[in-house]
C-alpha cells in the first residue's frame, strides 16, 4: 500500500485562521468602550470645573458682601486730600508701611511733620489721644517735647551727673498702643536706675513709628549730639525695617530724598507679577487674600535677599560709627515678630527667622554688640503671657516689661 505524504503548505499559501486570530472582529466593541470612558472623563472634568467655578464665584460674591476693598479702607484710616481710586493696583499700596512717607502733595500723617534731614518726625509739643481698640482703655496718649520725642522732659541741656541712654527705633520703641511709661524705654530707665544706683540714669525714647535705619541714622547724625548720650541702643524690627530702608536716598547735602522714581528701590515689589494680573484688578476675594497674606509672603521673601540685607547692615555699621564718634557705646537690639514666638504655620511659611539670623550674623561680622531676645521671649510666652497685641502685633505692656528686663540684664554689667 502506497503511503501518501502530507503536503506542507507553500509559502504563498496563507494558513487557515484560528478562532483566536479572528479577534479583529471585536474591534468596534473595544472602540465604543474607549469612547464611553472618554465621555465619562470629560463629564467628570466638566462637573469638577463647574464646581470650582461655582465655589470661586460664591467666595467672590461673599467677599463683596461682607468686606470692603482693602485699599479703600486704607485711605479711610489715612486720609489724603487727593481721593485715590480704591481699585488702583494693589502693588502701589501693598507696602504702604515701608515705602510710603509724608510728602508735600500727600498730607503728612496725623502725628508727623516733614523734616528734610530726617524725612519725617513726630510733631513737637504734641498732646493727642489716639484710639487703639486693643488697649485696656481703648486709647493711648501721645505727648512729645520740644524736640519731637515721646518724653515730657526738656532733656537739653543734659543735667550734670546724669548717665543717658538714647534708644532709637520705630513703633516698637515708641510704644504704639501703650502709654509712655509702659513703653520699654521708660521701664528700662527704672530698672537701670536701680541696677546702677546711686548713679542717676535717663533713658530717652527716640522711637518714631515707620522709621527704619535710614531715618534712625539721620537722627544720630544730626540730632543726637545735643542729647549727649552715653549709650545708644538701636532697635531693629524684623517685620519691616529692611524694606523701610528702601524709602529714601541721600542727596549731596545729606538730606533724605524719597526714592520713588520709576526705578526706585521698591518698584520691583510694587510690580510683582502677583499684583499685575486680572484678578488683582477685578477680584475682591483675590485682593483680600493678597492684602492679608500674599503681600506679607512677598515682603518677607524680599527682605531675605542678600543685597537688601547688606544695605541694612551698612546703615547699622554707620550708626555704630556715629555713636562711637559721639563717645557713646552702641548696642543693636533685634525685635522679633509675633509669629516667631507663636511658631505658627504662617511663620514657617514666610521663613522670617532667616532675617534675624542674617542681621545677627552680619552684626558679629562687623563687630557690633547685638542682643537677640527671641529665646527669652519664647520662655516668657510659655508662662502664659501674650506679650503682643493679638491683632496689631506690637508689644503689649507685658511685652514691653519683658524687653526692659532683657535689656537691663544685658546692658547693666557693661555700664557699671
Amino acid at each position: 500500500m502506497t503511503e501518501i505524504a502530507e503536503e506542507e503548505p507553500r509559502d504563498d499559501e496563507a494558513p487557515e485562521a484560528s478562532p483566536a486570530q479572528s479577534a479583529p472582529a471585536a474591534a468596534p466593541a473595544v472602540n465604543a468602550g474607549a469612547r464611553r470612558k472618554k465621555r465619562k472623563l470629560r463629564t467628570k472634568l466638566a462637573a469638577l470645573g463647574a464646581s470650582i467655578f461655582l465655589f470661586l464665584l460664591t467666595v467672590e460674591v461673599g467677599a463683596r458682601i461682607v468686606s470692603r476693598d482693602p485699599v479703600e479702607l486704607l485711605y479711610e484710616r489715612q486720609p489724603s486730600p487727593e481721593k485715590n481710586d480704591p481699585r488702583m493696583p494693589l502693588g502701589k499700596n501693598a507696602f504702604f508701611e515701608s515705602l510710603r512717607y509724608p510728602s508735600a502733595k500727600d498730607r503728612p500723617w496725623y502725628m508727623y511733620r516733614l523734616d528734610p534731614t530726617l524725612g519725617f518726625a513726630l510733631l513737637a509739643d504734641a498732646a493727642e489721644v489716639h484710639t487703639f481698640t486693643e488697649a485696656a482703655s481703648g486709647y493711648y496718649h501721645l505727648k512729645t517735647n520740644s524736640l519731637g520725642l515721646r518724653d515730657e522732659r526738656a532733656l537739653v541741656p543734659k543735667r550734670k551727673g546724669v548717665f543717658r541712654v538714647l534708644v532709637v527705633g520705630d513703633s516698637m520703641t515708641f510704644g504704639l498702643g501703650v502709654e509712655r511709661e509702659e513703653a520699654f524705654p521708660a521701664q528700662l530707665e527704672k530698672r537701670l536706675s536701680k541696677a546702677l544706683a546711686p548713679r542717676e540714669v535717663e533713658v530717652v525714647n527716640a522711637g518714631v513709628p515707620c522709621w527704619g535705619q535710614r531715618e534712625e541714622l539721620a537722627f544720630l547724625e544730626h540730632r543726637a549730639r545735643e542729647l549727649e548720650p552715653d549709650a545708644i541702643v538701636l532697635e531693629f524690627t524684623v517685620a519691616n525695617d529692611v524694606l523701610d530702608n528702601l524709602r529714601y536716598t541721600e542727596d549731596a547735602k545729606g538730606n533724605l530724598v524719597p526714592d520713588d522714581g520709576p526705578k526706585g528701590l521698591g518698584s520691583d515689589l510694587e510690580e510683582h507679577w502677583l499684583f499685575q494680573n486680572f484678578l488683582a484688578d477685578q477680584s475682591r476675594a483675590y485682593r483680600l487674600f493678597m492684602w492679608h497674606m500674599g503681600r506679607h509672603i512677598i515682603r518677607y521673601r524680599a527682605m531675605q535677599e542678600p543685597w537688601r540685607l547688606e544695605r541694612t547692615s551698612d546703615l547699622l555699621a554707620r550708626a555704630r560709627d556715629v555713636s562711637l564718634g559721639l563717645g557713646a557705646s552702641f548696642t543693636l537690639f533685634v525685635a522679633p515678630t509675633k509669629v516667631q514666638l507663636d511658631r505658627s504655620i504662617v511663620g514657617r511659611l514666610v521663613c522670617s527667622e532667616k532675617i534675624n539670623e542674617a542681621i545677627l550674623a552680619r552684626a558679629r561680622r562687623d563687630g557690633i554688640f547685638a542682643i537677640d531676645p527671641l529665646p527669652r521671649l519664647r520662655k516668657e510666652k510659655a508662662t502664659g503671657k501674650k506679650l503682643y497685641f493679638p491683632a496689631d502685633q506690637h508689644w503689649d505692656p507685658d511685652g514691653h516689661a519683658a524687653i526692659a528686663d532683657i535689656l537691663c540684664e544685658e546692658l547693666a554689667p557693661g555700664l557699671k
